[in-house]
C-alpha cells in the first residue's frame, strides 16, 4: 500500500483555507489511510519553506505519494478533484 499523506499550507483567517480543511477532513473521513500535515504560513519556521516552493497565495497542498510530491497546487481544490488524484495511487 501506497503511503499517501496531504501537506496542507494554510492561514487562519483564510475563508478559502477554511472550506478547503472542510474538504480535507471529508476525504480523511473517507480514506482515512491519508496522513494530514498542516501548515499555518503565519508560523515562523514556515517562512522558509514558503520561499522554497514559491506559494504565493493559500490554501496551497501538495499530495505526495511515497515521499514523492505528486500534485502541488493553490487554491480550493474539491473534494471530487482532490479524490481523483489520489485513486491514482
Amino acid at each position: 500500500m501506497n503511503k499517501i499523506e496531504i501537506k496542507f499550507y494554510y492561514s487562519s483567517w483564510s475563508d478559502d483555507c477554511k472550506t478547503q480543511l472542510e474538504i480535507i477532513n471529508k476525504v480523511l473521513n473517507d480514506y482515512p489511510n491519508i496522513s494530514l500535515v498542516r501548515l499555518n504560513i503565519d508560523d515562523p519556521g514556515v517562512e522558509s519553506e514558503i520561499i522554497d516552493l514559491g506559494i504565493c497565495y493559500v490554501p496551497y497542498i501538495q499530495l505526495i505519494v511515497n515521499d514523492e510530491v505528486k500534485l502541488q497546487r493553490s487554491g480550493v481544490i474539491s473534494y471530487l478533484n482532490l479524490v481523483n488524484e489520489i485513486k491514482k495511487y
